[in-house]
């Protein structure tokens, strides 16, 4: 008998790996107009919203 494993949530996965994507979005401006954690996770969330819709 095979167990299967929940799979994590999209909100799970969002909150996992926002920071990487932080980063990985602040190195790829070069570190010009760094914004916070805040206003990044709240412009990327939008975006998300945008996508599902």
């Amino acid at each position: 008998m095979i167990m299967q494993l929940p799979l994590p949530s999209i909100l799970d996965l969002y909150r996992r790996y926002l920071y990487h994507a932080y980063l990985t979005f602040i190195e790829a401006n070069k570190f010009r107009n760094p914004s916070n954690m805040k206003s990044f996770s709240q412009a990327l969330e939008s975006i998300l919203l945008r996508l599902v819709n």
